[in-house]
């Protein structure tokens, strides 16, 4: 995996800093005490804040430290506008007491706005429809030196019975400074909230995403990409070359595992970050999604998994010809997160099983029922929203590699969403039992997909909901 670097930033890191987070109470701890134990800088980024109880705790536990920190805490929130716009009570009036009761503080609360809902689109969708266009989707959360990704949101849900995925990297102030500079970056072209919870569109950027011109304000997000992500990039680069050159890391193998002396055991772990924002030309994650899929050798084996699996033609393609084994764990209908919405919403279940039949039918096409599994989560009272994959070298009982972070993998996660992810390698025999220990929780709850889970009364989809889904899967 040598070639990960010249397609995104490179990291190294002590693998005994990477803690995985089993569960949404974990989670929901870690930011809590993420939050309390901050002296210089929180970095929140989400799809939206959810307005129950556990989410009111977590904005007053932040409300709390602004107020003992004052201007010494650097403090910047990240959500989406349409998301985060939702209903009478939602994110923006959640959140604006903050800004009112700590005027003197360096707090920053935004709101991405996708360039892509405007003019006419823009005044025919309601609320919630209009979120199907593109989203802030990076999940992100800083805490001094300390790092969380994930796929999770901040909301109650996401805390209690919603099963997700979370890595916390401890004292890399390095990939920190990283992630606070993209968000930091987002942030300075997005909108700003205000103390009366109103929003004004920074002045950091001179095209607006709506009523702008929207070629120009194409060319000054790709701006920021190619000036600070390459610059970061460039950097980071430079140092993983020093640590190849000098006396650190030798050699890299097929298996990603790095063969080092004792000067590089602080080193064993490299994070490989990358972006995506396909309506603007910012590819860095499909571009690496895909050189990823087609690098596994024969004999391997990989495991997949996506709560909304919706996977694009180009990756669905690299899954059935690759060399490596797949099993692939997706949520079943009933712990699917759209389970149980009103309207159209509720039909969203099943979009999800006529897409998973349609790539289960691709298998047998392509005689691959031995080289390639369906898993379908189920646990009853949770909901599933797990993505990323674990990769498995031949002949090893541990994970070298993972991918974790946001996206989907699906038509609006490379077409539509703002998305971060990383792509980790590591010899750190700790962390790899973590990570396979991850693996083997996930799919605790797994039974297989066969021909008969499409005959079950549950998994029956309407046919004008086969019919749409051609063109509905271009936006869930």
């Amino acid at each position: 995996f040598q070639w990960l670097h010249s397609l995104a930033p490179c990291f190294a890191v002590n693998g005994d800093n990477v803690k995985v987070i089993e569960s949404p109470k974990e989670f929901y701890s870690a930011l809590l005490n993420g939050v309390k134990s901050a002296n210089h800088r929180i970095v929140l980024s989400a799809l939206y804040l959810g307005t129950d109880d556990l989410d009111r705790q977590l904005v007053d536990c932040l409300n709390e430290k602004i107020k003992q920190k004052g201007s010494k805490l650097d403090v910047n929130v990240l959500l989406d506008f349409t998301r985060g716009s939702r209903g009478e009570i939602n994110s923006r009036t959640l959140l604006a007491p903050l800004i009112k009761e700590n005027p003197q503080s360096s707090l920053e609360i935004s709101f991405f706005h996708t360039p892509s809902l405007r003019g006419f689109i823009k005044s025919c969708l309601p609320n919630r429809w209009n979120e199907i266009v593109g989203i802030n989707h990076l999940k992100l959360f800083v805490f001094d030196d300390t790092f969380i990704i994930s796929g999770a949101n901040l909301s109650k849900n996401y805390f209690e019975q919603r099963q997700d995925r979370y890595m916390s990297f401890s004292d890399s102030a390095e990939i920190v400074d990283y992630f606070q500079s993209i968000v930091k970056t987002v942030s300075s072209f997005s909108f700003q909230l205000l103390s009366d919870g109103d929003v004004q569109f920074s002045k950091q950027c001179p095209h607006h995403p709506v009523t702008g011109d929207l070629k120009q304000y194409v060319e000054h997000v790709r701006k920021f990409y190619h000036t600070v992500i390459m610059k970061i990039k460039v950097k980071a680069t430079c140092l993983v070359g020093t640590l190849y050159t000098a006396n650190s890391v030798k050699s890299v193998n097929s298996s990603g595992s790095f063969s080092s002396n004792k000067s590089s055991k602080a080193c064993d772990t490299y994070i490989f970050p990358s972006l995506q924002l396909g309506c603007v030309g910012i590819n860095q994650d499909e571009n690496l999604t895909k050189k990823l899929l087609c690098s596994f050798p024969e004999s391997s084996r990989t495991y997949f998994t996506s709560g909304y699996f919706n996977i694009t033609e180009n990756y669905s393609q690299l899954i059935l010809n690759s060399r490596s084994k797949f099993d692939i764990l997706v949520a079943s209908p009933d712990a699917n997160g759209f389970l149980g919405s009103a309207g159209f919403a509720g039909q969203i279940p099943s979009v999800y099983v006529e897409l998973t039949k349609k790539f289960f039918n691709q298998i047998i096409e392509k005689d691959k029922t031995n080289d390639i599994k369906i898993w379908e989560y189920v646990r009853p009272q949770w909901t599933y929203h797990a993505k990323g994959l674990w990769f498995y070298d031949k002949k090893k009982e541990l994970p070298s590699l993972t991918m974790i972070g946001s996206s989907n993998y699906g038509y609006r996660s490379v077409n539509r969403d703002f998305e971060a992810q990383i792509t980790l390698v590591t010899s750190n025999s700790a962390l790899m039992r973590q990570l396979h220990q991850e693996r083997i929780n996930l799919f605790k709850y797994a039974k297989p997909v066969t021909q008969s889970t499409f005959a079950k009364p549950k998994y029956a989809v309407k046919r004008w909901v086969s019919i749409a889904t051609t063109i509905i899967k271009h936006y869930f």
